[in-house]
């Protein structure tokens, strides 16, 4: 290679990395800007309002926010879309809440948490598992056989309807 042709592309390297730390340095320069300057052409009265309009914005939103928790709060929630599983969750948890009361001696506290608790397990006995269902099916089997022994028809009738509907139920 000729000296010539060496300078010549020494020169374009030169020239071409140039012209890379040239884009770098616009990049910056224009980032710099857009950090410094993120709102544009506006002046400060128009700053002024535009903060003004967000303060509103956000107290009215956390209004709106404290408006839907209390009702959220006031709603009472519907037992019967409970999962099994958080049903008996929740009947532990308050049965555990009882126990504590009574060592308490807070007996007013313990009749408001009994009605809880009993529309809890209400609610759970609406949402059995199928083999719970068999065990009832089982038990009320054994009560209609003792029944009949005892010669009670009246009796074992209501518990025969009581049987076909947890065999409904099951099915």
């Amino acid at each position: 290679m000729s000296k010539y042709q060496r300078m010549r592309a020494d020169y374009r390297l030169q020239n071409d990395k140039a012209v890379v730390v040239q884009k770098i340095a616009r990049c910056n320069l224009v980032r710099r800007r857009d950090l410094l300057h993120s709102f544009g052409d506006m002046g400060p009265k128009e700053l002024d309002t535009n903060i003004a309009e967000m303060e509103k914005a956000i107290e009215d939103a956390a209004k709106q926010l404290e408006v839907l928790q209390e009702a959220c709060k006031n709603v009472k929630e519907d037992l019967n879309e409970l999962e099994p599983e958080e049903l008996d969750e929740r009947i532990h948890a308050m049965e555990t809440t009882i126990a504590e009361a009574m060592a308490a001696r807070d007996f007013g506290k313990c009749g408001d948490l009994q009605v809880s608790l009993d529309a809890l397990v209400s609610a759970r006995k609406k949402k059995q598992i199928p083999e719970e269902l068999d065990a009832e099916i089982e038990k009320l089997n054994e009560k209609l056989h003792n029944l009949m022994k005892k010669k009670q028809f009246d009796k074992c009738a209501q518990l025969h309807k009581d049987i076909d509907v947890l065999k409904r139920k099951r099915a």
